[in-house]
């Protein structure tokens, strides 16, 4: 991260360090735009709200709201996994190319549940499925008592920069709740990403 720079022995900050400090500080401002939507939506859905981005092959948690019931799927932020298994992690690689899902299908596709998909046929699949219907969901794919929908949060270029999920039990979670919840966190998505510049559909 640190050059030096000859003869003289003067040390400056090399651009890859710059561009370490890029990315951290628009992480930052979209932790800061999104935190005050995450209590909304918790408290609307009563479950917690995740905003995850993608490092590498994986997902990252950068923000969180947490449920207060005493029943709840729990989440850290600095919580990683991969990229193939959850809603999150398969919205984040739905959108993030060919190239992307080459490097992700290149290695084996680890299994959490039974639940999580392993062939990359069926994973192209769901990716493609997850594209034309702008959102993702899973169940039971990372841990077997554990639902979740998650959108795009796409910035004024149209990229998507990281993904808004809610995550509830099973247990409590109908197909009609689950629906709910993919509405409620597809148009939070929406109104998020207008904030970050997107102008899309």
């Amino acid at each position: 991260m640190i050059a030096r720079e000859a003869p003289a022995a003067v040390y400056k900050l090399s651009y890859n360090a710059l561009l370490v400090g890029n990315a951290a500080r628009e992480q930052l401002d979209l932790i800061k735009l999104v935190t005050p939507s995450l209590a909304v939506l918790g408290a609307a859905c009563g479950e917690n709200v995740i905003v995850r981005v993608r490092d590498g092959l994986e997902s990252v948690c950068v923000a969180r709201h947490e449920s207060s019931q005493s029943v709840r799927v729990h989440t850290e932020v600095g919580n990683r996994r991969p990229l193939h298994v959850g809603a999150s992690g398969k919205l984040l690689l739905a959108y993030g190319g060919d190239v992307l899902i080459d490097a992700v299908l290149a290695n084996a596709l680890q299994r959490f549940t039974d639940k999580t998909i392993i062939d990359p046929q069926a994973l192209r699949d769901e990716l493609a499925a997850i594209r034309a219907a702008g959102y993702a969901v899973s169940l039971g794919e990372r841990e077997p008592d554990a639902v979740s929908a998650a959108a795009p949060l796409r910035d004024h270029t149209g990229a998507t920069v990281a993904s808004l999920s809610i995550a509830s039990p099973a247990s409590r979670t109908t197909q009609e709740v689950l629906d709910r919840h993919v509405a409620m966190v597809v148009q939070q998505a929406a109104a998020l990403s207008r904030s970050l510049g997107y102008t899309g559909a």
